[in-house]
């Protein structure tokens, strides 16, 4: 069933974590929030189904997902608000069109960029609207996803990891009438899948010594920023457009966990989304139909007895946040 109330470890109370309120204040300079209605925000680690929730929630009737992860700042790589920089003091046209051409260049990193100029959406739309706006981050985020929105004739708009999960309060200071989803998954089989990932196994095949570092640097990267995602729940819990959702509990119990979802972002229930498939596990190579609830328990005969060890040093308690253990 899904987790409605968490415990929290032994020794941990609500006080022992800031409290937010309910509601986000606004950022004074970036209040034209107008374009989004209640744009909805899959946020959490890769490797925990967010394709699976995306293209559910994308098969809704008012609802358009955009097409992957648009990660606009994160603390581990170069991102677009690192790009922004340079065009934060565009002022006229031709500082405006150099903008819009490097949106649409293919250079910037993660999915979303390399995708968004084959949808069909012409330059020009973004460069009249941008015209009209501050060249911010969020500024540049609410006119590429509400011409998205526009192009696929729907209502509403959402996206996958906006950015890194530790900065969820700056998406919600930015969209403070968001519907934020943190997505999360025992983290055994986070790293299952992550270690056995095409790319992984490729970098670990240049020899056994690289493939150590590579193994155990990545388990540590994911681990560090599982036990960082825990902590950003215990800080928002409380917030009233954030809502928690296990990839145990979606593929378990799907409709019941698409229906509660389905309230939460304020659309309706529609029995297609049931339908929906995620990317193809990096450990089975049985074909995927529909929901594959066999996948939660892949982990407990592909990870190995150290790693096991030290996903229970590092990560135990926040697998309690998260209503594991």
């Amino acid at each position: 069933m899904p987790i409605s109330i968490l415990q929290l470890p032994a020794g941990m109370t609500q006080e022992s974590f800031p409290q937010h309120p309910t509601a986000c204040p606004m950022n004074t300079l970036d209040n034209d929030n107008a374009t989004l209605d209640r744009p909805v925000f899959i946020v959490g680690l890769h490797r925990t189904g967010s394709t699976l929730l995306k293209n559910i929630l994308d098969r809704s009737s008012v609802l358009a997902m955009a097409t992957d992860e648009m990660d606009v700042s994160n603390p581990w790589k170069h991102t677009f608000e690192d790009d922004m920089r340079r065009f934060r003091n565009a002022a006229n046209e031709a500082e405006f069109r150099e903008l819009v051409e490097f949106i649409y260049s293919g250079r910037i990193h993660s999915t979303f960029w390399s995708e968004y100029p084959l949808q069909g959406i012409p330059r020009e739309a973004i460069l009249k609207r941008l015209k009209k706006d501050l060249a911010t981050v969020p500024g540049v985020m609410r006119i590429l996803l509400d011409e998205y929105r526009l192009k696929k004739g729907k209502q509403r708009v959402g996206v996958k990891y906006p950015l890194h999960v530790s900065r969820l309060d700056r998406l919600c200071q930015w969209f403070p009438d968001c519907r934020a989803i943190l997505l999360t998954r025992d983290i055994r089989a986070i790293c299952t899948s992550k270690l056995n990932d095409e790319a992984t196994v490729r970098r670990k095949s240049r020899g056994w010594f690289a493939g150590l570092v590579v193994h155990y640097v990545t388990l540590l990267l994911f681990l560090f920023d599982y036990v960082w995602s825990a902590r950003v729940y215990l800080q928002n819990r409380m917030r009233n457009n954030l809502t928690l959702i296990r990839y145990e509990d979606l593929v378990a119990c799907p409709e019941e966990t698409v229906r509660s979802l389905c309230e939460f972002c304020k659309i309706p229930f529609e029995k297609g989304m049931l339908d929906a498939t995620g990317k193809p596990s990096s450990i089975s190579t049985r074909p995927q139909e529909g929901i594959d609830r066999s996948r939660a328990s892949h982990w407990k005969s592909r990870l190995g007895r150290v790693d096991k060890w030290l996903v229970r040093l590092i990560a135990g308690r926040s697998m309690k946040v998260f209503g594991y253990f």
